[in-house]
């Protein structure tokens, strides 16, 4: 049996893309409580969001493009995913955040603006707020431990090929670019450029590369 259906005569237009709001056909059995007959968010087609488990996309939160959302994972409060992204296991994604070119989440909670995009990955037991961005070829977390304690907020930047395990905390504009960090605070308040490496032609180059990229965030998001 279907768990929800696309609500043909409730649509909108976003960013091209014509999108349905769902219902709930499910009595039971929906990690989020959705209830039969309870509206859901928007997806462009079924492809969006699996028909299987109990992933569910809740409020005005929209998937569309190519974007999966399966296994556990939820999207409410305008939350987005988009392009290829892929949003499954437990993931929590809330409050206007946004998973898209061909980023994968894989568990974790992205909320307060935060967004993750390129190539990144995420795993479970990381959490990404305050406008936050991962991209590039970044990966935090990993798919074999469950101790991972992540989190990236106050406008922190994760990018390049930059891979965090273990315990760590990034914040204050600071911009992680490079290596594997398995524990430790940075903050870019107190040092914004602590691990990016002392090549002077590199630390330009990552510059331009991240105002090139917030640039063209800024305008599609116009």
């Amino acid at each position: 049996m279907a768990k929800y259906e696309l609500v043909k005569e409730d649509s909108i237009v976003h960013k091209g893309h014509t999108l349905y709001r769902i219902r709930c056909l499910w009595k039971r059995g929906l990690s989020n409580s959705a209830e039969y007959g309870k509206l859901g968010g928007y997806v462009e087609s079924e492809k969006n969001l699996s028909q299987k488990g109990k992933c569910w996309i809740e409020d005005d939160a929209k998937v569309y493009g190519n974007a999966v959302v399966d296994g556990d994972a939820t999207l409410f409060m305008n939350a987005e995913a988009y392009d290829n992204a892929i949003v499954t296991g437990s993931a929590f994604i809330s409050q206007n955040s946004k998973i898209y070119e061909n980023a994968k989440v894989f568990g974790g909670t992205m909320y307060k603006d935060s967004q993750i995009y390129g190539n990144a990955k995420m795993f479970f037991g990381v959490t990404l707020s305050g406008k936050s961005q991962v991209f590039g070829d970044a990966e935090l977390g990993n798919s074999k431990s469950y101790t991972t304690s992540i989190k990236v907020d106050d406008n922190a930047k994760v990018c390049g090929t930059a891979s965090l395990q273990g315990k760590v905390t990034v914040k204050g504009d600071a911009v992680l670019s490079l290596g594997v960090i398995t524990s430790g605070t940075f903050d870019g308040s107190e040092n914004p450029r602590k691990q990016i490496p002392a090549n002077k032609k590199l630390e330009q180059e990552i510059d331009n590369e991240l105002d090139d990229l917030w640039n063209r965030r800024e305008y599609q998001n116009k």
